[in-house]
């Protein structure tokens, strides 16, 4: 399935590049090299790298609470507004963060940052493509979201060549300037008030919020969540457990930046399988990957093994990002779809920072990674079976609209 790009109106055209570069510099600049400041910014203000690495959790928790009261908000304010705003917000806190010398005055704009890359990343731009494009809405999906995977692979040796120059206020400072010079004048003149449709944000919601009730709601919820936070935070610890191996800093990093460009690639390559196959063999092939990305990390040690996580990871990990509205979609239909995949995405966040937790305290007692990478791989297996279970059959290869 070919996309031609020459079809799409300018509004449309809009939406895509808004989109990918929204991914690109909030999503992959400003969360994904997140670490890269913890050494930093630590040093300034003489703290603990634990105490700054509270910074990512807290973004994570305004993520959280912004897409929890994301319907709510759309019934008031149009997308577009709450773009520019959310757009707004992440530049003011920058500013404060560069004036302040107080870790609690740190930990505050975390959090309303958070909730201005909620306002204007994942959730916002799938609800505009999914209202937009009725054709290759998967492909398309891919394709933007993949901003964050580039942004972060593009962004990380720039910074982390900058800091020692100019520091890291400065850096951060280019990223303000980013956000208020160049995304909100676009956010302002390049999407059109009324690209959501009203019938997904206006309808009222129901008062006994059935979906509450439904065992699949839960069910996937919490199987999203395992399959979510293992792979995630297999890729996240990756580098302390080859450490551990006495792995070399540029094989480590050779990974690591292979991996980061497996999941910019992945989540095209997923979004065109969503487009291709149906919801539920796409998100059990997508689940699969995680799972044999994880066990190929357990035996690191097999020779060339680490290609096959590469391939893998990008396929895995791009569920978080690609899976969410199509399963919100088979399992709900329309109704409350905004809601319920605002739900989802807010738990797929919660299980980024989760999955961390967990895995610091079982290093912590056993010294090893592996430990817990093993009981992922047993939970992430549960998780397919219940993938199996709730999400209906349907046709093998989907029909164009």
């Amino acid at each position: 399935m070919k996309i031609e790009f020459s079809q799409y109106s300018k509004e449309q055209k809009g939406i895509l590049v808004i989109g990918f570069l929204c991914m690109f510099i909030t999503m992959g600049a400003l969360i994904n090299c997140n670490g890269i400041f913890i050494k930093p910014i630590s040093i300034t203000l003489k703290c603990s790298h634990f105490k700054i690495s509270i910074i990512y959790f807290l973004y994570i928790i305004g993520q959280i609470f912004l897409q929890i009261f994301l319907e709510k908000i759309l019934k008031r304010i149009v997308i577009k507004k709450v773009m520019e705003y959310s757009c707004l917000l992440i530049s003011l806190n920058l500013l404060i963060i560069i004036l302040s010398k107080e870790l609690m005055i740190l930990y505050f704009c975390a959090f309303f940052i958070g909730i201005g890359v909620g306002g204007m990343t994942t959730v916002p731009i799938s609800i505009l493509i999914k209202n937009n494009f009725l054709k290759n809405y998967g492909v398309v999906l891919g394709i933007v979201l993949s901003g964050s995977g580039i942004g972060g692979m593009i962004f990380g040796p720039i910074f982390i060549n900058l800091i020692p120059i100019v520091g890291w206020k400065k850096c951060y400072l280019l990223l303000l300037l980013i956000h208020l010079l160049i995304l909100y004048p676009l956010i302002k003149k390049k999407i059109s008030t009324y690209n959501l449709k009203e019938d997904n944000v206006e309808r009222k919601a129901r008062k006994s919020q059935s979906y509450l009730r439904e065992r699949k709601f839960w069910l996937f919820g919490i199987a999203s969540m395992i399959t979510y936070s293992s792979i995630s935070t297999v890729h996240q610890t990756l580098a302390s457990y080859l450490n551990d191996l006495n792995y070399s800093i540029s094989k480590i990093s050779l990974i690591f930046s292979l991996g980061m460009f497996s999941l910019a690639i992945g989540k095209v390559v997923l979004g065109k399988i969503y487009d291709m196959f149906s919801v539920k063999k796409s998100t059990i092939f997508s689940a699969l990957n995680a799972v044999i990305a994880i066990i190929s990390i357990i035996f690191i040690k097999v020779n060339r093994i680490e290609y096959i996580y590469i391939v893998t990871l990008g396929l895995g990990y791009s569920f978080g990002s690609i899976a969410y509205p199509f399963v919100t979609e088979k399992l709900f239909k329309e109704k409350e779809f905004v809601k319920i995949n605002s739900i989802y995405n807010a738990i797929g966040n919660l299980s980024l920072g989760l999955g961390m937790i967990l895995a610091s305290m079982i290093y912590d007692k056993f010294h090893n990674y592996g430990v817990i990478y093993r009981a992922f791989v047993v939970l992430s297996l549960v998780s397919i079976l219940i993938y199996i279970k709730i999400i209906p059959k349907d046709k093998i290869l989907k029909k164009e609209v």
